[in-house]
């Protein structure tokens, strides 16, 4: 998993306590199901403290291996369809707004364009090796509201590669 998770660890912090020699046995030890469901952490957490077990998680959700079949099913589908909906409008917004938008819609629209502009003055730069250039361009291209927070956060990663100059602001 290190590969995946060093990817990720200024975005989120996503590593766990629970990975050790002694606990990975138990904690991969379960038929893939109940580890999807987090069957595993539900057990530590009713040995450990069985007070929180029944504190809803964020959106008012339950633990995954406390819910039904449907039920998770359901509120998979309801999530995608969200996701599939807020793409829909990001793409939506990122058509409908003129190539010279008048002012910005918020800080990072500035920031944006500060950083497109650094981008296109290093056509050189050792990064586009690495760096798929479409993609770069394609994100770099709409207003920062139709940016989701991964997208931002890929914003501020080429920003310290191609070193704008705007960190203070």
């Amino acid at each position: 998993a290190a590969p995946t998770h060093a990817a990720v660890e200024p975005v989120r912090d996503s590593t766990s306590a629970l990975w050790s020699a002694r606990l990975l046995p138990d904690l991969l030890g379960l038929p893939a199901g109940e580890r999807a469901r987090e069957r595993f952490h539900l057990e530590v957490l009713e040995r450990l403290a069985p007070e929180l077990v029944d504190l809803p998680f964020e959106g008012d959700r339950p633990w995954p291996s406390r819910q039904s079949t449907v039920g998770r099913r359901a509120r998979r589908a309801r999530t995608l369809a969200g996701k599939a909906l807020a793409e829909a409008r990001r793409r939506s917004a990122r058509a409908s707004v003129p190539e010279a938008a008048a002012t910005p819609a918020e800080p990072l629209d500035r920031a944006l364009a500060e950083l497109r502009e650094a981008v296109a003055a290093q056509p050189g730069h050792a990064a586009w090796d690495v760096l798929d250039r479409a993609r770069v361009e394609d994100l770099l291209a709409g207003p920062a509201a139709s940016l989701d927070a991964m997208r931002r956060a890929y914003v501020w990663r080429l920003a310290t590669v191609f070193g704008a100059d705007w960190a203070g602001r």
